[in-house]
Order: C-alpha cells, then structure tokens, then sequence
C-alpha cells in the first residue's frame, strides 16, 4: 500500500489523473489528493499564522509604545480595534494594558470590569487570567465581597502554583479585614516558615504577625 501511494503521488504531480483512475481507481485518486491537499493546507495555515503572529506583534507594539508615552486615548482605540482580531496570545494582554489605561484615567470601577471579563475568558491564556484574579484583589481588597475574593486567591493558592506565596498572603489580609485573625495567624505562620517563599512575603507575613499580636491565638477575634 505504502508503494501506491509514492506513485500515486510522483503520477498527481505529473498531472496523470487519466493513468491513475485506469489503474487504481476513483478512490486511490481521491485518497492522494487528500494526501496532498491536507500537507499543502496544513503548510499555508502555518504560513499564516506565522505571518498573523507578526502582524499582531507589531501591532501590539505600538500600542504599548502609545502607553509608554502617555498617549491613552489614542491606546484606547487602537485597542478597541485590535481586541476583535486578537489571537488567544495576544488576548490577555491587550484586555490587561486596556486595565493599565483605565486605572491610569483614573477609572478604577472600569478597570475591575475589565479585570474581570479577562479571568472569565477561557479563551485567553491562563497566566493573563490568573494575572486578572491577582489584580481584581489587588484592587477589590478593601470593599470587595469576601467570598468572592477568597474563591479568586484561593484559584492561585494551588501547590504548584507561582502566585500562591502572594495568594496566601492576601488571603490572611482578607481574613484581618474580615476579623478572623485565627485564619490569619495560621496563613501567616506558614508563609513564615515556608522556605519556597520569596524573603518580601516572609518579611511582610512576619511583620503582619507582629501586629496581630499574642491574643489572636485561640481568641476568634
């Protein structure tokens, strides 16, 4: 079977369609243009691609070139017309840099909104929308719904996860907020004496413990 097919193939080339249906059939031929259609195909889409991930790219260039200037309007509506045609790589952070612009107009309500549709879009890469669920704490910590920002932190907190030093660290911040200081010692105690954990967040999760002070332990409040 496999000697048909590289004479199928050399014969298609050769534009001898005649000869090969006299001597292999209807389907022989159809099976070798498939062959040979599918690698054409498959070539042209990487071809493609290739060139849409420049032309994306430079795109996306300019735009933070835009934003490096101060030029935030003109960021703005180059933005808002290169979303729609955004690849999955390009996604997350064109929404985050449409983030950096509202908060930097001093829109924060916006930002959030914006945070928020990026961590949930499944079609945007997972670093950009745990990135969003970082930031939407960030931003969210003082006034936000603690349930709905623990299940965010808690998203990050996973053993193999790159956020979940910090994670930890907010999430003992929102039980201080939330008057579990229980919840909070035991976080911070942890992120103490984690050795995984970044020196800052050591040094921050010892100084919080300092301020929660010896009475939190057993108390509840």
């Amino acid at each position: 079977m496999a000697d048909i097919f590289t004479e199928v193939d050399e014969e298609v080339r050769k534009d001898k369609f005649l000869e090969l249906w006299k001597k292999y059939g209807i389907l022989a031929v159809i099976a070798a243009v498939i062959v040979i259609g599918g690698t054409a195909a498959t070539v042209g889409w990487r071809e493609y691609k290739a060139r849409q991930a420049r032309e994306q790219g430079a795109i996306f260039l300019a735009i933070l070139d835009q934003i490096a200037a101060g030029k935030y309007d003109a960021a703005d509506k180059a933005l808002t017309d290169f979303l729609p045609q955004a690849s999955s790589g390009y996604k997350g952070p064109a929404l985050m840099r449409v983030a950096q612009i509202r908060l930097a107009q001093g829109k924060r309500a916006e930002a959030l909104n914006t945070l928020k549709t990026l961590a949930a879009d499944e079609d945007a890469d997972r670093p950009f929308r745990d990135m969003a669920n970082y930031y939407i704490a960030m931003l969210d910590m003082e006034t936000g719904d603690s349930a709905a920002l623990r299940a965010r932190l808690e998203g990050l907190n996973g053993e193999t996860s790159p956020w979940r030093h910090i994670a930890r660290e907010m999430l003992a911040v929102l039980a201080i907020r939330d008057g579990d200081k229980n919840t909070a010692r035991t976080l911070l105690e942890g992120l103490s004496e984690d050795a995984t954990a970044p020196a800052p967040v050591k040094a921050r999760a010892q100084e919080l413990l300092d301020s929660l002070g010896a009475d939190a332990a057993g108390t509840g409040n």
